[in-house]
């Protein structure tokens, strides 16, 4: 029997012009949500550090809509749900799924993510950086040279999870929406 518990995406969580210019210092309900999705063995240490990725995501991203509409931290929420939940991936993958696109959208520099979350999680952030700087207009036309490409900017396998999660939220959020239409 399998201990992954189905994916609940409430993706009403935050009106579309809902901002972050009196962001709250910590969202419990958020984390708490998150939380339930967790490794239930994280130590207090550990919870901490989720809490202040948390509110980082949500005081740098909450403002920003993603390719899908939803603000940065909804998305970045949803995936770290994705990477916990379904692909059985520890705090710091969960961390860096928090802490993804506000590097990517250049809300905050890699160099201060390595500062607050230590050296790993700013490698992971920053090597999902370069991953989503990657040109794919040509995928199709030389795919083992891309695939062989990809694998290269990645040291740590849980760059291309985190990616794939990534991915998978946008394709479950566009379903959904062309559902609704």
């Amino acid at each position: 029997m399998s201990s992954i518990r189905p994916l609940k995406t409430n993706y009403l969580r935050m009106k579309k012009n809902e901002t972050a210019s009196e962001p709250e210092e910590f969202s419990a309900p958020d984390f708490y949500d998150l939380l339930a999705y967790c490794p239930a063995s994280l130590n207090e240490g550990e919870k901490s550090l989720l809490k202040k990725a948390l509110v980082l995501s949500r005081e740098r991203g909450a403002s920003h809509p993603s390719k899908s509409g939803e603000s940065y931290y909804i998305h970045s929420i949803d995936v770290a749900k994705i990477v916990a939940s379904e692909m059985g991936l520890g705090y710091t993958s969960v961390v860096c799924a928090l802490l993804h696109d506000i590097v990517n959208e250049g809300k905050v520099p890699v160099e201060e993510i390595k500062q607050m979350f230590g050296e790993q999680i700013g490698n992971i952030v920053e090597g999902m950086s370069k991953i989503s700087s990657m040109q794919t207009a040509k995928i199709a036309l030389n795919t083992e040279n891309y695939i062989k490409l990809f694998l290269s900017y990645s040291d740590d396998v849980r760059i291309i999870l985190i990616k794939l999660a990534d991915r998978l939220h946008y394709m479950r959020r566009f379903t959904s929406l062309s559902l609704l239409n």
